[in-house]
């Protein structure tokens, strides 16, 4: 039964699509926004074409049909990243708070498969794959939510979810910080103390140069 259950899970975009970009071109094709922007791309290059071979303009139109490519080609993909980067955080906060996945990436990815399928059933986002990743949801929370928190942008009873979110995500931050150094450094290092705690003052803690100092002066002392 478990077996069955995890097989019946949805897949992740990265389970699916050969890489990143494949999966790029498919969200791409699937919105209405990049394909009204190349109808009206490719009507624009039509008729100015037509217009200047009808004026024996050839070499103009072809530049000026290059250098819309290229403001196409950026502004579609520039739209992409701007949407994937910047969708409602409400639930992605929820989840946060119920998980706690902390540097987890397996449970980011479950938060993936969770987000994934509520932004189609809720018309947020036109196929089930918005996020193609744990890692892309990990990035998004950063930018939308932890680093606006460090900021001082959040203010209030509207954004108490968001507040709490980001604390437990640095709390979690912090607890695998201290736990990596109580397991990588050994344990005389971890019980160390400072010069601060073992010396009563800064002269205490060189005392080789002040007996070199008390010497060079007898010396000079002497000489004279």
């Amino acid at each position: 039964m478990e077996s069955d259950k995890e097989s019946q899970k949805p897949a992740l975009p990265k389970d699916i699509f050969k890489n990143a970009f494949t999966w790029m071109f498919y969200e791409i094709s699937k919105h209405r926004f990049p394909r009204v922007v190349s109808y009206v791309y490719l009507v624009i290059v039509l008729v100015e074409f037509c217009w200047n071979f009808a004026d024996k303009n050839l070499p103009l139109g072809i530049a000026l049909a290059v250098g819309l490519s290229g403001l196409l080609f950026g502004l579609i993909p520039a739209w992409f990243q701007y949407v994937k980067e910047h969708p409602n955080t409400k639930k992605l906060v929820q989840q946060v708070l119920e998980s706690n996945p902390g540097v987890d990436t397996r449970k980011w990815n479950e938060i993936a498969n969770i987000l994934n399928p509520f932004f189609y059933r809720e018309n947020i986002w036109r196929t089930p794959y918005f996020f193609f990743n744990g890692r892309h949801v990990q990035r998004v929370f950063k930018y939308n939510v932890l680093k606006p928190y460090l900021e001082g942008q959040f203010e209030g009873v509207a954004d108490a979810d968001k507040i709490q979110s980001a604390r437990c995500y640095l709390q979690s931050l912090n607890e695998k910080f201290e736990l990596l150094l109580k397991n990588n450094l050994p344990e005389p290092v971890l019980n160390s103390k400072l010069p601060r705690d073992t010396h009563r003052n800064k002269l205490f803690f060189y005392p080789q140069y002040l007996l070199f100092g008390f010497f060079f002066c007898c010396c000079q002392a002497l000489i004279c």
